[in-house]
Formats: C-alpha cells, sequence, structure tokens
C-alpha cells in the first residue's frame, strides 16, 4: 500500500495489475458483493488511461516501433540486461501486466533465470500450461541469441515436456547458443527444479537479412 503523497510509478501500476489478475484467476466472484462498483472502477481506469496511449507498431523494447532496427544492433552495445532492454516484455518486462517479470541474467555469455508462474498460468491441475512453457523458453532462447551478438526470428521451436512445472515454485532457467550455420541461430534452454530439467527445448532463430 502507498503512504498519503507517494507517487505511484509504471512499474508499481503494473504490478498491481499482475496482483489484480492472481486475485480474479483464484476468486469466487459469485460472492463478491459489490462486482459492479469494482467493474465501474476498473472501466473508470480504462476511460483514465486511453487517451495516453501511443499509436504505432509494438515492439517488446519500447512502446512503439523507432529507428530500432529488429535483428540488427551495434555490435560494442554489451546486452547484458535482457530484463530492461525489453520492458514490454510478456515474459521479463516489467512494463507489461501480463508478465510474470521472470528474472534474466547474464553469466559468462548465457542467460540463467528464475520465474515463479501462478495461477493465471495454470494448465495441468498444479501446473502451468504447456503453451505458457513454450512462451518463456522462446524468449530464453531469443535472449540468448541476443546474449551472443546475434539477434533474429523464432524460425522452429523444439520443446520436450520432461516433468510438470509446478505453480507458486520458483523454477530456474538455463539458455545458450549451440552452434550457427550463416543467419541460422541454433540454441538451446531449460527449465530445471533443483537437479531436474523438467523442459528443454531447442530453436532455429534466423537473422534478419542486412540491407
Amino acid at each position: 500500500m502507498l503512504c498519503a503523497g507517494a507517487v505511484t510509478t509504471p512499474q508499481e501500476f503494473n504490478q498491481s495489475i499482475r496482483e489484480l489478475l492472481e486475485v480474479v484467476r483464484t476468486a469466487d466472484l459469485d460472492t463478491v458483493d459489490n462486482l459492479d462498483e469494482l467493474q465501474a472502477n476498473i472501466e473508470a481506469a480504462t476511460r483514465a488511461i486511453s487517451p495516453s496511449i501511443v499509436p504505432g507498431m509494438r515492439m517488446q523494447a519500447g512502446l512503439a516501433l523507432t529507428d530500432y532496427s529488429v535483428g540488427q544492433r551495434d555490435p560494442n552495445v554489451v546486452f547484458d540486461n535482457p530484463n530492461q532492454f525489453f520492458r514490454y516484455s510478456p515474459v521479463i518486462g516489467e512494463l507489461n501486466p501480463i508478465s510474470p517479470m521472470a528474472n534474466f541474467d547474464v553469466v559468462d555469455g548465457q542467460v540463467h533465470g528464475k520465474v515463479t508462474l501462478g495461477a493465471t498460468h495454470n494448465g495441468p491441475p498444479g501446473s502451468v500450461h504447456g503453451g505458457m512453457i513454450a512462451l518463456v523458453l522462446d524468449e530464453l532462447l531469443g535472449c540468448a541469441c541476443l546474449v551472443d551478438g546475434r539477434g533474429g526470428f523464432t524460425g522452429t521451436l523444439s520443446i520436450r515436456y520432461q516433468g510438470l512445472v509446478p505453480l507458486d515454485t520458483e523454477v530456474e532457467l538455463h539458455g545458450w547458443v549451440d552452434r550457427t550455420e550463416g543467419r541460422k541461430i541454433f540454441a538451446k534452454g531449460e527449465i530445471r527444479l533443483g537437479d531436474e530439467v523438467l523442459t528443454a527445448a531447442e530453436g532455429i532463430f534466423i537473422r534478419a537479412r542486412e540491407a
């Protein structure tokens, strides 16, 4: 809860929405007496924010596409903080309310991370939805390519679901580039719980053609 006079940041606002989504997903809304009032408040917030929508093509590194060229970047710029670079990512973005706020760190040229997925990402009983797992791994491998200095578009993504990823449990993420062939980047990644590999992925990412 914010103190009187405190200024809410965009990050804090997005976190409040994440918490709201989790509560709504797990609550029996039929038992909420003032649902009409709450609905009106949500609609009022939507109306209040709508005038600030920024037009343009969406991107993960900003509100809209700028002169940043997808797949191309300055080789002198070290990509060492994916969370700060992709602030609107649906996986690691602090400014995207559906992001579970996975944390990616760059260690020795690889991407290591942690994430806890809650009820909003539920698939099998007590476990994370397979599609959400694919999303997390796609982002992980894509960031591994950028860390290696080779940003690219996802060409193929193969996933082996070796065990269920439990809800509300922190799991570890590991992603790295295995090799490259021309414009193709072969990346690999894993989701682990302790010493157990729950999910493994291999992807081929395609670098954009140089202009």
